[in-house]
């Protein structure tokens, strides 16, 4: 949320999403489709031009570890408290039952240009805030 300024976002998206804010466009639908039919695949970035604006968009994967399966893996493997919980919280939740080395979903860094060009210096500088 802090680098989200400036002309930057930054998201994460997912197909198998818990909040459903993180439902992918059709375009990043189209990206994580990619990234799950090649899992050698570490990123990507495009430049896109819409109503007349340029963006410079970075997509990078984000692949299930094993200890993501703790509130993410298949249910009966879960621990019961957590899943109760997670029903209560998310009752539409479609984040579980999932394995280690699964596409979870993907981040997804979209930059205004040239308006985020301040930003992308403060970023690389380290001095964002």
């Amino acid at each position: 949320a802090d680098i989200s300024v400036g002309g930057w976002s930054i998201r994460r998206v997912s197909m198998f999403n818990r909040n459903a804010d993180n439902y992918p466009s059709t375009d990043e639908a189209v990206m994580l489709q990619r990234f799950a039919s090649d899992t050698t695949k570490k990123s990507s970035a495009v430049w896109l031009n819409r109503n007349g604006l340029r963006f410079y968009r970075y997509y990078q994967p984000i692949y299930m570890q094993e200890m993501c399966t703790t509130c993410h893996g298949k249910t009966e493997q879960m621990d019961p408290t957590v899943v109760e919980r997670l029903q209560q919280l998310y009752p539409n939740d479609r984040a579980v039952g999932m394995s280690a080395g699964d596409l979870r979903g993907m981040f997804v860094v979209t930059a205004e240009w040239p308006a985020g060009e301040d930003q992308a210096r403060k970023i690389v500088s380290g001095s964002s805030n």
